[in-house]
């Protein structure tokens, strides 16, 4: 579970949020709303940075973030550049293990077949042939519409 306990947040000497509470337990789908500037972006970059995987260092005023180790949370830029990449191709990108192991497995040119053997369980531990399914049913949910996730 992810869990905000009393956190404040402020940014070039604003305060962005204060005393922020809030547990998302595993399978919980949670949707984040507001006026520009009121931290959301912030939120998650705070998120991101407790996980060591930001990109920027954003630091709380107070109060305490848990995250389990073991958790992964995939996110996206809030601008996105142009691309040629589909859609679809586009957010499995953003699964960096899923994305390496089914490269690898489709340029098969270099590896020994025990390598190949090591991938292809590795696919199988991180639900990988399922993947491309859960990425489908995401984007379903999110409004793109079938036909439109083949197009970049």
């Amino acid at each position: 579970m992810i869990e905000f306990k009393d956190v404040g947040v402020r940014r070039d000497g604003r305060e962005l949020f204060a005393g922020a509470s809030f547990q998302l337990h595993p399978g919980h789908k949670v949707g984040l709303t507001g006026n520009n500037g009121t931290g959301k972006s912030t939120l998650f970059a705070l998120l991101l940075t407790q996980m060591g995987t930001g990109d920027t260092e954003v630091t709380l005023d107070k109060g305490e973030v848990s995250i389990p180790d073991s958790w992964h949370v995939a996110h996206m830029a809030q601008e996105v550049g142009a691309t040629t990449q589909s859609a679809i191709d586009y957010v499995l990108s953003g699964d960096e293990q899923w994305y390496e192991i089914n490269a690898a497995l489709n340029d098969l040119s270099s590896v020994s077949d025990e390598q190949i053997g090591v991938l292809h369980q590795q696919f199988d531990e991180i639900d990988g042939y399922r993947t491309p399914t859960k990425a489908a049913q995401i984007m379903a949910g999110l409004g793109f519409k079938t036909s439109s996730m083949n197009c970049p």
